[in-house]
């Protein structure tokens, strides 16, 4: 599903992400794999390593990534507008609590998606 007007790139367990990912800001889904079925959201500034970073430590189902003009600020307002929306929606999150990034502009940074039929 789109976010901010832009389809996610998606990668699986064993693909990464292209060069282009390490110096742009992202906000990303990271989807748990069953039975938990959890979603985490996060922002990163390299895409690369964070997703390396998941994957050893989550064994992580698949992960949905946006890229976000205007830096790792716009990035983490997006984030918690994201997390915000989801957990309104009743999304099963991991990191509920991270939508507290109120020094960097809380929610309202943009229009999130809905998880209506799934997050992405």
């Amino acid at each position: 599903r789109a976010l901010g007007g832009r389809e996610p790139m998606r990668l699986l367990p064993g693909e990464v992400p292209p060069p282009a990912a390490v110096c742009d800001s992202f906000v990303y889904l990271l989807a748990s794999p069953p039975p938990s079925a959890r979603w985490y959201v996060g922002e990163t500034d390299n895409l690369h390593r964070r997703w390396e970073q998941h994957r050893s430590s989550r064994a992580p189902a698949a992960l949905y990534a946006w890229p976000v003009q205007g830096g790792k600020s716009a990035a983490r307002r997006l984030e918690t507008a994201l997390i915000e929306q989801l957990a309104a929606e009743g999304v099963a999150l991991s990191n509920d609590a991270d939508a507290a990034h109120v020094a960097f502009g809380g929610a309202g940074a943009g229009t999130p998606p809905t998880a209506s039929g799934g997050a992405a």
